[in-house]
């Protein structure tokens, strides 16, 4: 049985009926012979919510308040995605940042951490293997890190997409599969240009240039962790998410360094 990391954004949960859409498709992989880790969002609109109300980070512990509480949002998300594939018979596992069993270690950049892979991919596959020999999906909310010290970080813009992309790398996934509300990745702006059309195969250097110019499906900080493993950016709406969208592929020529966010 392949792994397959599926992440799921959080323009993909507006309603009970997107986790239940969700549910149906994890279902459906699993009857197919496939071992899905599930990568989860905040539900769409919550961390701009929980940014609108804190007051502006100028200390360390204000940014350490900070990430603690728009981490709120991703757990939330995991918890009732897994309420939800239970209602499907699947079995379920949640791993929260508080758990024995977290792996996404970083480093102490609150706001805007980068994980540490090395230690990270030892302990995901550590704590992710157990689960997944007894068929236990296992569910993860995205974005956040702790640091070796015990404090939690966020992983600032496309935090949910490099936690799945890192879990992707050290399980030797299959693929990842990127949830989004938007069909795949276009050249320009399809809310700007009518006649965009999804580029169906990427290399993550095209991918990256895409998101240094403004692309905002897939955060260039998260694909400069590609390593082998490929990438599909689909609809949550498409039937078969194994196939369709941009299919990322290869491996970064060379490691970019990659200002701001």
């Amino acid at each position: 049985m392949a792994n397959i990391v599926i992440k799921v954004g959080g323009s993909c949960l507006k309603t009970k009926q997107d986790f239940e859409q969700v549910s149906r498709k994890i279902k459906n992989l699993i009857q197919k012979g496939l071992r899905p880790i599930l990568v989860v969002s905040a539900v769409n609109g919550t961390t701009n919510s929980l940014l609108n109300i804190l007051p502006d980070s100028q200390t360390k512990k204000e940014n350490e308040l900070r990430d603690s509480v728009l981490a709120e949002g991703e757990i939330l998300s995991a918890k009732i995605l897994a309420a939800h594939l239970s209602n499907h018979q699947i079995l379920t596992e949640t791993i929260l940042p508080n758990d024995s069993n977290w792996f996404i270690v970083t480093n102490n950049q609150h706001g805007d951490a980068e994980i540490l892979a090395n230690i990270t991919e030892r302990k995901a596959q550590k704590a992710l293997n157990v689960l997944l020999a007894k068929n236990i999906v296992p569910v993860i909310p995205g974005f956040i890190g702790i640091t070796l010290s015990g404090k939690l970080t966020t992983l600032g813009r496309g935090g949910s997409d490099t936690t799945a992309i890192a879990i992707g790398n050290a399980l030797h996934c299959k693929e990842i599969i990127l949830l989004k509300d938007v069909e795949g990745i276009c050249a320009v702006d399809p809310k700007k240009n009518k006649n965009a059309k999804v580029i169906s195969n990427l290399s993550p250097s095209q991918a990256i240039e895409i998101s240094l110019n403004g692309g905002k499906v897939v955060h260039h900080k998260a694909l400069a962790l590609k390593r082998q493993v490929s990438i599909r950016v689909v609809s949550k709406d498409k039937e078969n998410i194994l196939s369709g969208g941009t299919l990322i592929e290869g491996v970064l020529e060379t490691k970019l360094i990659i200002g701001g966010n």
